[in-house]
């Protein structure tokens, strides 16, 4: 469990972004490129259809960084928590 910035990151978040983002990163290197994309390329969040959180879609394919939506939550603590990763279905 990791908690950087302003957000939760869930273990199975790092474990989807390694599965469907970059499989070569190990899983600090996978939750540090999570962390990175929110803080630096995230573009403006949007509801989710069922209303239950946000998507945060990241640009961010210029020096290591990656492109992903990341699926944010309503935290049980203080945070909000990346709940997964997907693609960024561009």
């Amino acid at each position: 469990m990791s908690v950087a910035g302003k957000y939760f990151v869930a273990p199975h978040a790092v474990w989807r972004f390694r599965q469907r983002i970059d499989s070569r990163l190990g899983y600090e290197d996978a939750l540090a490129a999570i962390i990175r994309g929110l803080e630096q390329d995230a573009m403006a969040p949007k509801p989710l259809s069922n209303g239950a959180g946000i998507m945060i879609r990241t640009r961010g394919r210029r020096h290591g960084r990656y492109d992903f939506r990341a699926v944010v939550l309503p935290g049980e603590g203080a945070k909000p928590a990346v709940a997964t990763v997907l693609r960024s279905g561009r």
